[in-house]
């Protein structure tokens, strides 16, 4: 009898530390490099056991990310800049501008996923989208890489609408036409986001994205993560929107199902678009980089 009591407890416990916003700062598995460094003063540093480092050109005021020694981006400009998100925490941030820009008149807004930071995962990706010719402007959120504070579910909301208003403010982007491009959290980021900004927005772009937290964190973690705070759903903010959107997922995705982005495709408005690919999380732009540049000619005119 006693126990049966004293397990009971560890379950409440368990469940309390769960629904908690302690598990927020678990959900975002984010990595956090050193305070004193940022993009301009990196040491050698290593991606997947590679070997990289970067060399910055104190003239132009950009930087060369290089492996061993060949540099990697070869066909795109990349200049470090630092804003200020309403969270009150300075965030850093990376613009990445093709020397064949064939979208002038666009600028993605990119929001990353919820695991490491940008030099160790997401700007590998992402930067493929500069490859094929957009201008991207990328960030690290809240206690991710080189950005201050913590990690937690209202900071980072925070930072992505502030990256937005800072694309709107600053006057580099004048006249530019934002598209947010999410991938996985940060799809669900888009969705919010976008949703509610509408009149600062062309469209959004979603890859491998969730649209509750409750049924990721199940997904993942098996049926005690119903405790888990759910939020802000994005389904059903993705019902406000009017722009176009462009949700691209994979059938092959293990990480986050492709029922999930069909769920916030079914809830979208017209017009809208659904493009079901092979491979792993997040791999679009890898493995359909072209095709996904077509797409967005023919959506974002």
């Amino acid at each position: 009898m006693l126990k049966k009591i004293l397990n009971l407890i560890l379950l409440i416990i368990l469940l309390n530390i769960l629904n908690s916003c302690q598990f927020s700062s678990l959900f975002h598995r984010a990595n956090k490099l050193e305070k004193n460094r940022n993009f301009n003063n990196l040491p050698p540093f290593a991606i997947n056991g590679e070997k990289h480092h970067i060399e910055r050109d104190a003239l132009e005021s950009t930087i060369c990310i290089f492996k061993d020694t060949v540099r990697l981006n070869k066909t795109y400009e990349i200049k470090p800049i630092d804003f200020v998100s309403k969270s009150g925490n300075k965030l850093s941030g990376l613009l990445l501008s093709p020397k064949n820009n064939l979208r002038t008149d666009l600028i993605f807004l990119h929001y990353h996923g919820s695991a490491g930071n940008l030099l160790g995962y997401h700007f590998q990706m992402v930067s493929q989208l500069t490859e094929k010719g957009f201008q991207v402007f990328t960030f690290d959120y809240s206690g991710y890489g080189f950005s201050d504070g913590k990690a937690t579910r209202k900071n980072v909301l925070t930072d992505a609408y502030s990256a937005l208003d800072f694309i709107k403010n600053n006057p580099i982007f004048k006249n530019k036409k934002v598209i947010i491009f999410g991938q996985s959290y940060g799809g669900h980021l888009a969705s919010v986001v976008g949703s509610n900004r509408q009149n600062d927005i062309e469209g959004m772009i979603i890859e491998g994205a969730f649209y509750s937290h409750r049924k990721e964190a199940v997904y993942t973690a098996g049926f005690v993560a119903n405790v888990v705070y759910d939020g802000i759903r994005a389904e059903k903010e993705i019902k406000k929107n009017k722009k176009p959107i462009l949700i691209i997922h994979s059938k092959e995705d293990k990480r986050t199902p492709i029922k999930f982005g069909r769920k916030i495709f079914d809830e979208a408005n017209e017009p809208k678009y659904f493009m079901e690919i092979d491979k792993n999380h997040l791999e679009g732009l890898q493995y359909y980089g072209d095709s996904i540049k077509v797409k967005i000619n023919e959506i974002f005119r």
